[in-house]
């Protein structure tokens, strides 16, 4: 529990250069398995939105391409009067849906 709460605190942190980086996040035995999430990538879930993590990835940003919210969390991004895109905190200049083919 105590890594758990570690990678909470540090994602919370207010200022962009005290945020871990993805790789940081991508690499903590948290995620990887060696630590209380069971192995299973929390980061990779194909089609989950990363914000709130219920609904589908529905949107991307623009100019960065990352297709990972939903239309909620989009609009709440977008509406916090500096958007950046969750994935590579990229600055969004707008967000679009993308439909299925």
């Amino acid at each position: 529990m105590d890594l758990a709460a570690s990678l909470i605190s540090r994602m919370l942190r207010l200022r962009a250069t005290e945020r871990p980086t993805m790789k940081e996040v991508v690499g903590d035995p948290f995620f990887t398995g060696g630590g209380d999430g069971g192995g299973e990538s929390k980061v990779d879930s194909e089609g989950e939105c990363v914000v709130c993590m219920e609904g589908e990835n529905t949107h991307i940003f623009v100019p960065c391409g990352h297709k990972c919210v939903c239309e909620g969390c989009a609009v709440l991004i977008m509406e916090s009067g500096a958007a950046q895109c969750p994935t590579c905190r990229g600055e969004a200049e707008r967000v679009m849906r993308i439909y299925p083919s």
